[in-house]
């Protein structure tokens, strides 16, 4: 199995190399969008997981797989 890993933003990191942060921008706010933007990237992985193996189980079972494709996005 191999995992697909997407960058995602480390705020302890960025906070560290930022003294001053243009102005308009705050970082609070930034943390707040990208922690929930992590939020529902791992449900839609969680829902993907799932449909996997239904996918699975009906291929095993039935010889039927009732999902053709799916996208993400």
């Amino acid at each position: 199995m191999i995992l697909e890993r997407r960058n995602q933003m480390n705020f302890k990191k960025l906070a560290g190399s930022v003294d001053n942060p243009p102005e308009g921008i705050r970082v609070a706010e930034m943390q707040e969008l990208a922690h929930l933007y992590q939020l529902y990237q791992a449900g839609a992985n969680e829902i993907g997981t799932k449909l996997e193996n239904l996918d699975s189980e009906f291929q095993v079972n039935y010889d039927h797989n009732p999902i053709h494709h799916m996208e993400e996005r």
